[in-house]
């Protein structure tokens, strides 16, 4: 029997590692992109380190702090997956460069992108 299978304990399968989870970040929200179900778990460390358990919402993102997630192990059968790593970039900032915005009636700012603007 292959993980999983006659899951009643007592050696009946063959253990098999959870699939890997996939988050990606909504933007707008500062988010993952969908819930973390409390069978994922969540840190802040490559290593797993102090590792928090979803808790079926999205995860607040912190822009520039990395995440790392994993799905957990689940009885005998069932080891815990792979590690996704989910890099979370800075916001882009615009710096004005201009004349003094308190006496001038009006600004108008331009932005140099280092790289295609698609994160933060």
């Amino acid at each position: 029997m292959n993980g999983g299978e006659g899951g009643g304990g007592g050696g009946g399968c063959t253990p098999a590692q959870q699939a890997t989870p996939t988050y990606n970040i909504n933007y707008s929200n500062e988010t993952t992109d969908k819930v973390v179900p409390s069978t994922d778990e969540y840190s802040l460390s490559s290593g797993m380190s102090d590792a928090v358990s979803g808790n079926g919402q999205n995860l607040h993102l912190t822009p520039g702090q990395d995440v790392w997630f994993r799905t957990k192990a689940s009885g005998e059968c069932w080891l815990a997956s792979n590690i996704q790593h989910l890099t979370v970039p800075q916001r882009p900032m615009l710096q004005y460069t201009g004349a003094d915005t308190i006496t001038t009636p009006s600004f108008y700012p331009s932005g140099k992108f280092e790289q295609q603007p698609d994160r933060f």
